[in-house]
């Protein structure tokens, strides 16, 4: 009686057939992991913007500040001809407006009252424009974020993101 010891060729074969189909649902499944992260990052940085906002307005109610420290000048005031542009690049409507307490947060300029609204703002690391409409409480990512489904580009916004936050959150839950 013989024992062999060691591994056949149809072990081998079995083996790598296996290996490739592992390797192929692996990469078929991570396909959208890029851009769910994107849309995390998005969330974090608008969820950031929007708790430091609201400590601002909080401080300027209080009397402690006044709202020009920490925001400066109005979308309208800094680029009265871009309003409409930016309303768009918002995902707003021909019907819908931005309020008149709406302030541009641009971490790419370079330009000092920019940069001093972010500083005062308390924020650092903006990977995004953000657009806030103090009165109207909306917070929107210029351009939005991008998710590529179906052949289409969606764009998402801080609610929307919120919203399916909320729904993956509440996933299981009785």
């Amino acid at each position: 009686m013989r024992n062999n010891k060691g591994v056949t060729m149809m072990l081998l074969v079995v083996t790598i057939i296996l290996m490739i189909i592992i390797a192929f649902l692996a990469v078929f499944y991570s396909q959208n992991v890029t851009p769910e992260a994107r849309i995390s990052a998005a969330y974090t940085s608008l969820n950031a913007v929007k708790e430091s906002c609201i400590a601002a307005v909080q401080f300027t109610n209080v009397g402690q500040e006044d709202e020009y420290h920490f925001f400066g000048k109005t979308i309208s005031q800094e680029h009265p001809t871009e309003v409409s542009d930016y309303e768009s690049r918002c995902g707003l409507s021909s019907s819908e407006h931005f309020g008149n307490r709406t302030y541009l947060i641009d971490p790419f300029s370079t330009r000092e009252e920019d940069k001093r609204r972010i500083t005062n703002l308390e924020l650092s690391n903006l990977k995004y424009t953000f657009v806030v409409d103090l009165d109207n409480e909306k917070y929107y990512i210029v351009d939005g974020v991008s998710r590529n489904t179906d052949g289409s580009d969606t764009r998402y916004e801080y609610f929307d993101i919120q919203a399916m936050y909320d729904m993956l959150g509440n996933y299981g839950k009785v």
